[in-house]
C-alpha cells in the first residue's frame, strides 16, 4: 500500500517577542537574541515584515516573502540611488506598493535590520541587530523571518510600541512676558526645550506662539529611514557628494507614507489649488483648566517649507525664496491663573502624517523669590540643610522632589499638611574635591506647581584621613602600611602621590567598591629631622590611567618613587558641561617623619682655650664618579667654617671647622654632611673649652706727678656679643676709662681697645702692679679675662 502524505502548517507561533518602545521619530537600537531551532549549521535569509497586527496564517508570510524579493530589486534602485533631487510619480506609486503596504498602505517603514543574513550554528544563538524608528502613534509589528531553502524557517515577533514625540523647540518670541530663564528642563537624561512666560495672579495672559512650518524631527526621522534603505554603494556616493540627507532622499522617503494625492503636492505644490496647500492639526493641552487654545491648526505646506527643501519649475528648476511668513504660522493661546506657582503645559499637535509637542510654563509671581542655595564642605563630609515648605491651603499636599546634580540627596517625596510646614532635608555630600551645580525641583501633585531651587555645591579639599607619625634613621628603610577605603560604589584605581621624595612605594593602588585596601608605604630619610607632608590617594580616568602608567614612574632600588604632589593633580568638573564625568576621588593622609641620625664617622677630641681658636680638618673623599656637592651643618655654637664643599670624581679634600669657644666647660658638637646623592654622614665633635690665661702687658714708665694712658685689646673671636664687667685690682694707681655704670660690649668677631690710665705715688715698681679681669657673667660666671701689670715703673 502506498501512501500520499500533504503537510498543512495553519498556525505559526514565534519562536521569541521582543518588546520595545521609542518616542516617535527617535531610532532605537536593540538586539534580538536568535536561537536557531534546527541541528544543522548554516547561513539564514533575515525577512522583515511589518504590519499593525500580528500575522500568524502562513500564506500571508509566503506572499510577505516574495513582495520581500521584489522589493529589494525595485526600491533602492528606482529610488534611493536617483541623482536628482525631484522624484517622479510613477516610482513614488511603485514605491507604494513595498511590503509595508501589506496591512495597510500608506505606512513608512518602521524596522530595519543592518544585516541581511545571520550566521546560525546548530542549535546555537547570535544576536540580530534591529532598529526601530517609529512614525505613528500606535502599535507596530515586525516579523521576523529566517529562512534557509535547505534548512527551514523559523519566525520571530518584535512588538514596537510607538510614544509621543520629544518636545520640539518653538521659535523665539520678542514679548515681554517671556521668562529670559532656563529655556530648557532637563529630565530623565532629555534635553526638552520649554518656553517660559511670567504673569501676575490677577492678570490674564494673551501671546500667539510661533510654531515651526517644519517638523526638524520627522525630517530627520526621515534622512535617517532613507540611510537605513541604501546599499552600501549608494550609502557611499552620497556621503562623498554631501547628500546622505539630501531633499530627494527625504522626499522618496516621506511618499511612501502619503497617498496620491498628497504626494503631487509634496512634489509640485505649484500645480495644486490653495485647498491642497495645508495641513490640518488638532490640537489638545494637558493643562485645558487653565490654558485656551483653539482645537486645530492649519499649518501651510509651501514650496519653501515642506521636505523637499528646493521647489523646482518644470522649466527653470530654480529655487525659491524663503520670507519670514515661509517660516511660522502663529497659535493663539490664553492663560488664566489661579494660584501663584508654575503651570508647565504641553501642546500636542497631531495630523495624518505629522506630530509634534511642544512645552510652554508659565510662572505666577509671587512675594519671595526662588532660591539659591550653595553649599561647602569637605569632600566625605555631608552637610544638610532644612527647607521649609509652607501650605497655605485646604489640601494635602503630595510634593514629589527631582533632584538633579551630583553629590545631592535627599527624600522623593514629602507630605505637608494644610496650614503646617515641612522641611524637606536636601543633604549634599561629595565624595571628590569639586564644584557641581544641580536643580531642586519640588513638583507638587495635587495643584501642579513647582518650587525650584538651583543648588550648587562646592566639595573643598577633604579632611586627612589619619595622622601617621613614622620614627625612622638615616639612610634605612621604614614601612608603614595604610589602610585605604573606597567610599564610592564603583571600583577604582588610585594614582599615589606625595611631596615629600624620602617616602615611595607602589604608583597605583586598585580598591574595590566600599572596601578598604592595604598600602605598604617605605620611608628611606637621607637626612635627620622632622619632616611634615601628606600622602594622597586620588582616583584617576580609565583612560588616563595607562600612559601615566607608562610615564610618571622612576625606579628607586627596586621600588617605584612616588610622583611629586602637584598643584594640579585634583581636577574638578562642570557638571552642566560633562554630565556623569565627575572628579578625582581624593582621599590622603598627613605624615610626620622623625628621623634621626646614624652612628657617625668618627669622633674627634678637640681643646681649646675660651676666646681662642682653634682648626679641625676632616677629610672627604668623594667615592662617586660625578662631582659631588656637600651641604655642610655645624652643630654648636662655637663652630664655623664654609656651608658648602664640591668634590671632584673620586677627589679627597680636607675641609676645616674652626672651634672658638667663649665660656670654658664641655660641650658636644657636630659636623654634618649632606646630599641626596649619598645622603647624610656626619662626625661627632667633644669640645673642651678651657680657661684662658692671663696676659701680660709690656713694661711701662710715668714721671711722678704725671699720668700715661695705656690700651688694652680685647678679642671676641666668637659669633655672640660679649658683655663684661671689669674688675680692677689696682684702683688707686690705675684707672680704666670706661662708664661704671655701663658693661663693656664687644661685638662678634671684633678687637675693642679698652684705655687704662696710670698715675704712680711714689718712685719704683713697688705698689704699680696691678690685676684687671674682664668677665663674662651670661655665658659663665667663672670666665674672665685677665690682664697683669707687672713691670710699671716710676721715674723722677
Amino acid at each position: 500500500m502506498t501512501f500520499s502524505l500533504k503537510s498543512k502548517v495553519t498556525h505559526i507561533d514565534p519562536a521569541g517577542i521582543l518588546k520595545c518602545k521609542s518616542p516617535c521619530y527617535e531610532l532605537k537600537k536593540v538586539s534580538l537574541n536568535v536561537t536557531s531551532p534546527f541541528e544543522t549549521d548554516g547561513i539564514f535569509r533575515v525577512i522583515l515584515v511589518e504590519s499593525t497586527t500580528y500575522l500568524t496564517v502562513p500564506e500571508e508570510l509566503h506572499q510577505a516573502i516574495q513582495v520581500k524579493q521584489a522589493k529589494t530589486h525595485s526600491s533602492e534602485s528606482n529610488i534611493l540611488t536617483r541623482t536628482s533631487d525631484v522624484v517622479s510619480e510613477d516610482v513614488l506609486c511603485h514605491k507604494e506598493n513595498n511590503l509595508n503596504g501589506f496591512n495597510q498602505v500608506h505606512h513608512l517603514q518602521e524596522f530595519f535590520s543592518p544585516v541581511c543574513t545571520l550566521l546560525l550554528e546548530g542549535r546555537g544563538s547570535a544576536y540580530l541587530d534591529l532598529h526601530f524608528l517609529p512614525f505613528n502613534l500606535e502599535k507596530r509589528y515586525c516579523t521576523i523571518i529566517l529562512a534557509n531553502e535547505l534548512i527551514g524557517e523559523f519566525v520571530y515577533l518584535v512588538e514596537g510600541t510607538c510614544g509621543i514625540p520629544l518636545p520640539s523647540g518653538l521659535l523665539p518670541m520678542d514679548s515681554p512676558n517671556v521668562l529670559p530663564i532656563s529655556s530648557t528642563l532637563k529630565g530623565q537624561g532629555i534635553v526638552q526645550p520649554v518656553l517660559c512666560f511670567k504673569c501676575g495672579l490677577t492678570d490674564v495672559l494673551e501671546e500667539k506662539l510661533k510654531i515651526p512650518l517644519v517638523n526638524e524631527a520627522r525630517e530627520k526621522a526621515l534622512a535617517i529611514a532613507a540611510q537605513q534603505q541604501m546599499s552600501a554603494l549608494e550609502h557611499k556616493r552620497r556621503k562623498v557628494t554631501g547628500t546622505l540627507e539630501s531633499s530627494s532622499v527625504r522626499v522618496a522617503v516621506a511618499a511612501l507614507g502619503l497617498s496620491g494625492i498628497e504626494r503631487e503636492v509634496l512634489c509640485w505644490p505649484t500645480k495644486y489649488p490653495p485647498k491642497l496647500k495645508s495641513v490640518d492639526y488638532s490640537v489638545q493641552v494637558s493643562m485645558p483648566e487653565y490654558f485656551e487654545i483653539p482645537e486645530k491648526l492649519s499649518i501651510p505646506v509651501l514650496s519653501t517649507s515642506r521636505v523637499n527643501s528646493r521647489a523646482f519649475s518644470k522649466e527653470g528648476h530654480q529655487a525659491a525664496k524663503v520670507t519670514d511668513i515661509d517660516t511660522a504660522v502663529e497659535l493663539p493661546i490664553k492663560f488664566i491663573p489661579q494660584y501663584p506657582g508654575r503651570y508647565p503645559c504641553q501642546i500636542l499637535l497631531q495630523s495624518s502624517y505629522d506630530i509634534r509637542v511642544y512645552l510652554i510654563e508659565c510662572v505666577v509671581n509671587t512675594d519671595s523669590a526662588e532660591a539659591e542655595l550653595e553649599f561647602v564642605t569637605p569632600a566625605y563630609q555631608a552637610v544638610i540643610q532644612d527647607i521649609p515648605i509652607n501650605n497655605m491651603s485646604n489640601q494635602d499636599w503630595k510634593l514629589q522632589a527631582f533632584l538633579k546634580g551630583h553629590y545631592f540627596y535627599g527624600p522623593p517625596l514629602i507630605y505637608v499638611c494644610p496650614g503646617e510646614t515641612t522641611q524637606y532635608p536636601l543633604m549634599f555630600k561629595p565624595i571628590a574635591e569639586c564644584v557641581t551645580v544641580g536643580k531642586l525641583i519640588l513638583q507638587n501633585e495635587t495643584d501642579g506647581t513647582a518650587h525650584i531651587f538651583g543648588l550648587k555645591g562646592i566639595g573643598k579639599k577633604p579632611l586627612a584621613l589619619d595622622h601617621i607619625m613614622i620614627d625612622c634613621q638615616v639612610r634605612q628603610i621604614t614601612q608603614k602600611v595604610l589602610m585605604v577605603p573606597n567610599f564610592t560604589t564603583n571600583k577604582l584605581t588610585y594614582k599615589v602621590t606625595s611631596d615629600l621624595s624620602m617616602v615611595a612605594g607602589a604608583p597605583n593602588l586598585t580598591v574595590e567598591a566600599d572596601d578598604t585596601a592595604a598600602y605598604t608605604l617605605n620611608v628611606s630619610a637621607w637626612k635627620r629631622g622632622v619632616f611634615k607632608g601628606v600622602i594622597s590617594f586620588i582616583a584617576e580616568v580609565e583612560e588616563q590611567q595607562q600612559s601615566q602608567h607608562n610615564s610618571s614612574l622612576e625606579e628607586t632600588d627596586g621600588e617605584q618613587a612616588l610622583q611629586k604632589l602637584t598643584t594640579e593633580t585634583s581636577q574638578t568638573v562642570d557638571v552642566e558641561n560633562t554630565g556623569r564625568n565627575f572628579s578625582c576621588c581624593k582621599i590622603w593622609f598627613s605624615l610626620e617623619i622623625n628621623s634621626v641620625p646614624c652612628a657617625p664617622e668618627r669622633t674627634l677630641h678637640v681643646n681649646c682655650a675660651a676666646l681662642d681658636i682653634t682648626g679641625i680638618e676632616i677629610p672627604i673623599t668623594n667615592p662617586t664618579h660625578e662631582t659631588l656637592q656637600l651641604d655642610v651643618v655645624l652643630m654648636g655654637a662655637a663652630l664655623s667654617g664654609e656651608t658648602t664643599l664640591v668634590l671632584q670624581p673620586e677627589e679627597t679634600l680636607s675641609y676645616e671647622v674652626h672651634y672658638s669657644p667663649a665660656s670654658t666647660g664641655t660641650s658636644e658638637g657636630s659636623v654634618i654632611f649632606l646630599s641626596e646623592m649619598v645622603g647624610e654622614f656626619w662626625y661627632s665633635l667633644k669640645l673642651t673649652s678651657e680657661k684662658p690665661l692671663p696676659t701680660t702687658l709690656p713694661e711701662i714708665e710715668c714721671e711722678l706727678g704725671k699720668w700715661v694712658r695705656m690700651h688694652i685689646p680685647l678679642l671676641n673671636p666668637t659669633y655672640e656679643t660679649l658683655e663684661l664687667e671689669i674688675v680692677n685690682s689696682n684702683p688707686e694707681h690705675f684707672s680704666v676709662e670706661t662708664d661704671p655704670r655701663k658693661p663693656l660690649m664687644v661685638a662678634p668677631h671684633s678687637t675693642t681697645e679698652v684705655p687704662v690710665q696710670f698715675c704712680p705715688s711714689a718712685l719704683g715698681r713697688n705698689s704699680h702692679m696691678a690685676s684687671i679681669t674682664f668677665t663674662c657673667p651670661q655665658l659663665c660666671s667663672a670666665f674672665s679675662i685677665s690682664t697683669i701689670l707687672d713691670r710699671i715703673n716710676a721715674v723722677g
